[in-house]
């Protein structure tokens, strides 16, 4: 009888043992888990960033294109352009101002929940 005691106590330390090992590598997988979640959410931004990078550069090349075309354009200050583009809204905003010898056209693009700027200077 002894001899089956025996057996019994060695066949729960490796059952311990397997739950102990599962236990750690479950951690080690949701900690993984948990940071790839993180780099995907981060690479959506990132798109998002260069949409409304693009949009803005878009809207600083369109308002130099009405300022060499319509000289009355010169004098607005706060023009808001919005595109639509396959099912995604764009707004584009430009300034125009001279500062002494600089002028200037500061456009911003929004995408989603991301805004860029593009500042473009010249004489």
């Amino acid at each position: 009888m002894t001899y089956l005691k025996y057996n019994n106590q060695k066949g729960a330390v490796a059952i311990l043992l397997t739950l102990l090992i599962l236990s750690a590598m479950l951690i080690i997988g949701l900690g993984l888990a948990a940071i790839f979640a993180g780099e995907v959410k981060t690479s959506g931004y990132i798109r998002q960033s260069a949409t409304a990078f693009y949009a803005a550069d878009a809207g600083s090349e369109y308002a130099l294109y009405k300022i060499n075309k319509v000289e009355d354009l010169m004098n607005e200050t706060g023009i808001t352009l919005s595109l639509s583009s396959a099912g995604s809204s764009f707004t584009v905003k430009w300034k125009y101002e001279e500062a002494g010898a600089d002028k200037w056209i500061e456009s911003t693009g929004k995408y989603a929940n991301t805004n860029r700027k593009v500042k473009i200077i010249w004489e």
